[in-house]
C-alpha cells in the first residue's frame, strides 16, 4: 500500500491514514494498539475505519506440517488426524480444525526438511 514507512507496524485506516502503533489484540468488537505519540487507541471494529493491520518482524512458529488448502491458503499445524472423509489438523494459530479432503491440496511434513 502505498504511503505506508518502511518497516513500520500499525494500521490503515479507511481515509488513507497510515497510524503508527503495536498491535495489542481485539476485544469486545474493538482493535486494540499502543503508539508512542497517542497511547493506547481503540478502533471499533464495526464502524470499517480500519482497512489493514501491518506486522513487522513477525517469525513464523516452526511446525512439523504444512497444509496447503485448494483456495491457496497454508495451515502450519502440530498433528492431523485422517477421519471420515476429513483431516483434523491441529493449527498453531486456530486450534483443531475439520477440513474436507476436497479442500486439501496438498500436506508437507515440514520436519523432514534438511
Amino acid at each position: 500500500m502505498p504511503g505506508r514507512p518502511t518497516n513500520r507496524a500499525g494500521v490503515f485506516l479507511r481515509f488513507g491514514d497510515f497510524f503508527e502503533s503495536e498491535f495489542k489484540g481485539i476485544n469486545s468488537g474493538a482493535l486494540k494498539t499502543s503508539s508512542v505519540l497517542f497511547g493506547i487507541k481503540n478502533f471499533p471494529l464495526n464502524k470499517q475505519e480500519v482497512l489493514a493491520v501491518v506486522f513487522n518482524n513477525i517469525t513464523p512458529a516452526a511446525s512439523p506440517y504444512e497444509v496447503r488448502l485448494a483456495d491457496g491458503s497454508v495451515l502450519k499445524v502440530k498433528s492431523l488426524t485422517f477421519k471420515e472423509g476429513t483431516v483434523v489438523v491441529d493449527d498453531l494459530t486456530l486450534g483443531p480444525l475439520p477440513l474436507p479432503l476436497a479442500e486439501v491440496a496438498e500436506i508437507r511434513n515440514t520436519a523432514a526438511r534438511p
